[in-house]
């Protein structure tokens, strides 16, 4: 049997389908074939930590955008078509100006995704488009293949925390994580930067933090191309010495690091998945989208978010975001250090609600 899956949204999806890889990689046997498309080497890094069965390929697609990528990724759908899979799974091909090409390239027996431009074109199976959690939208694929042997997965024994050794990292980082630390992560991806907090708030946070718990650390944690959001706070703090930048540590690195934080503060990024999958307490900042769907897994999870009437949005020709993300400026420094109190005293987590999106293009049935 050969099998390919398409996951080209980038790590924080990738993450969220931790239980569907695993499943697919414990299904298998000694014959088949599996190869995973994912958007660059970042997911593929991070499904590498996974050490799944070693008949599971993955390729970066390595697509950002632009016209030349998306020729290239056409190319590499065209080379899965001489391999003659026989089932094609594509989670996320539901409103994609090319949804429609992908299946009919690849030719697969079989095709399982959601509703949406190719169902009734190349498609054989459909699925129903996030009415729940991605963790379970994903998994719900990979069911109807009817090669499934897992239902769902206690995520606890994915890693092992020793993820890499410190020695390995700056040694001005390893004096910080010696110490009770906090992680502030503000980045996203540049196509949803209407998903931030603001840089402003996140250095009045941290200087609040301190202002009240002096023994704090605080490790402000991106990528390459958020050192520009992670420089503005700290430039902003105003306790130098409690305060650290660092956006140069590899996937493996930043996972270690965050295994020993006491807790993550992140809008609804990478971040935020990364710390429910290590189980690190966690608050997480949502306007924009749904953290029924998007949000954070484990038992402990605090949300804030402003519950505006037009929140989460997903309203066609908003992708973007509405231009001033009310949703998100709206949530204030003292909601935000009320929340971290919270959790320095041991406070029960609350359940987290279920909310529906409004207004969306995409889940209509």
């Amino acid at each position: 049997m050969k099998l390919a899956i398409m996951l080209h949204h980038g790590l924080g999806d990738v993450i969220m389908a931790t239980e569907t890889l695993i499943d697919v990689s414990e299904s298998l046997y000694e014959n088949d074939e599996v190869i995973i498309l994912v958007k660059s080497k970042v997911e593929k890094e991070y499904i590498n930590l996974l050490n799944l069965k070693p008949q599971i390929k993955i390729i970066s697609l390595e697509y950002h955008g632009n016209k030349n990528n998306v020729i290239k990724v056409l190319l590499k759908l065209l080379n899965l078509r001489f391999k003659k899979i026989d089932i094609f799974i594509t989670p996320h091909l539901i409103y994609s100006h090319y949804s429609w090409m992908i299946p009919f390239i690849v030719n697969a027996k079989k095709s399982v995704g959601p509703p949406g431009k190719s169902k009734g074109f190349t498609y054989v199976v459909g699925g129903k488009y996030l009415d729940f959690h991605k963790i379970k939208y994903y998994h719900q694929f990979f069911k109807l293949t009817g090669l499934s042997k897992i239902d769902s997965y206690n995520f606890d024994n994915v890693f092992k925390l020793d993820l890499v050794s410190n020695q390995n990292l700056p040694s001005e980082l390893n004096k910080y994580i010696e110490r009770d630390f906090i992680i502030v992560s503000p980045g996203s991806s540049p196509v949803e930067i209407h998903k931030r907090w603001v840089p402003e708030k996140y250095a009045k946070l941290i200087n609040k933090i301190v202002d009240n718990y002096s023994n704090k650390r605080i490790i402000v944690l991106g990528s390459k191309p958020e050192g520009h959001l992670i420089n503005e706070i700290i430039s902003k703090s105003k306790y130098p010495n409690n305060i650290i930048g660092e956006y140069s540590l590899s996937l493996k690195q930043t996972m270690y690091v965050m295994s020993k934080s006491s807790l993550v503060i992140s809008a609804c990024t990478a971040a935020i998945h990364m710390a429910s999958l290590l189980n690190i307490p966690l608050i997480g900042l949502y306007g924009p989208t749904n953290y029924s769907i998007t949000g954070p897994w484990s038992k402990k999870s605090r949300i804030i978010s402003k519950g505006f009437s037009c929140s989460p949005c997903y309203r066609k020709g908003f992708y973007l975001g509405c231009g001033t993300p009310y949703c998100m400026t709206k949530i204030t420094v003292e909601e935000v250090f009320s929340v971290c109190e919270d959790i320095f005293n041991n406070k029960p987590y609350p359940l987290i609600p279920k909310i529906k999106t409004k207004n969306s293009f995409m889940f209509k049935k």
